[in-house]
């Protein structure tokens, strides 16, 4: 279960409007247009150094220190006291939060899933 603190947070984030959501990675950036996954917007709230990973066609990726581009690291996993780096779901035709979030759900309806299953 995902500590209740981080968890309403994240769901405050996510349905905030501040991000705009972004697949396949934690966190791109093209131009000066910044774009987050799910997992991307936890790394950003609990203040995460974004280091640059690689560029492609304009579009810079980045990674959240060594062991995270498109999972989050373990360290903040573990933090969160999240039982995986790409926490599960149950009951949802994808059974992952990153696989909810790179198959065009968007970042409300992940906010309820949160909500419900972790």
């Amino acid at each position: 279960m995902m500590d209740p603190e981080w968890k309403q947070k994240r769901v405050a984030d996510l349905r905030s409007g501040k991000y705009k959501q972004g697949r396949g990675h934690l966190m791109y950036k093209k131009g000066e247009e910044r774009r987050h996954c799910c997992l991307g917007v936890l790394c950003d709230i609990l203040g995460v150094d974004w280091e640059e990973f690689y560029t492609d066609r304009g579009v810079t990726y980045y990674k959240a220190g060594a062991d995270g581009d498109t999972v989050l690291p373990y360290k903040i996993a573990t933090q969160c006291k999240l039982d995986s780096v790409n926490p599960k779901v149950h009951g949802y035709p994808h059974k992952a939060l990153s696989d909810l979030n790179d198959n065009n759900y968007d970042f409300n309806y992940i906010a309820g899933v949160i909500e419900k299953e972790l």
